[in-house]
């Protein structure tokens, strides 16, 4: 795992200035989590409101978040709102092609919210790895591995943790 790290907490320099620990090896795995994270498109599968400023925007403040439905827009409570990130709303935890009980869909949408929560300098992705390490176990260890490859895997898990077509053979 993650060798027992936790999330460093504190107020990030600015909504979604946040670090991820090294958890062994991990700059691949890191790498692709920061690019993802900050693809908005990508975000709005993640989290229930995103964040109002990004990275590139001067931020008012670290709570600041608009809602992706088309509401209301400002400061709330980290999408604590009873709302859930949408890639969870599709998650299909029985599919035998997914991860286990749906864990990698479920580790990126913690992982974006703690991100983006303003509560962390540094957060730990040790969830999201041992998801794609039940799928892929050369991404268990410590070894360094190929960027893309970890990209891969961890979209082809997202997409069976999330895929709700029903393949099954109806019986005669």
């Amino acid at each position: 795992g993650s060798g027992g790290r936790r999330h460093v907490r504190g107020l990030p320099k600015a909504p979604g200035v946040v670090g991820l620990a090294n958890t062994g090896n991990s700059c691949y795995l890191n790498a692709v989590l920061q690019g993802l994270l900050h693809a908005p498109a990508f975000a709005r599968l993640l989290l229930p409101t995103l964040p109002a400023a990004s990275p590139s925007t001067t931020p008012k403040t670290a709570g600041n978040i608009t809602t992706t439905a088309g509401g209301t827009s400002g400061s709330s409570s980290n999408g604590s709102n009873g709302s859930r990130a949408p890639v969870l709303a599709d998650l299909n935890p029985l599919n035998p092609l997914g991860s286990p009980d749906g864990c990698v869909a479920r580790a990126l949408a913690n992982l974006a919210q703690d991100y983006f929560s303003g509560d962390f300098k540094t957060v730990v992705p040790s969830e999201v790895k041992r998801g794609v390490s039940e799928l892929a176990p050369e991404f268990g260890g410590y070894a360094q591995q190929d960027a893309s490859e970890f990209l891969t895997q961890l979209a082809d898990a997202l997409r069976e943790d999330t895929n709700t077509v029903d393949c099954s053979v109806p019986k005669p």
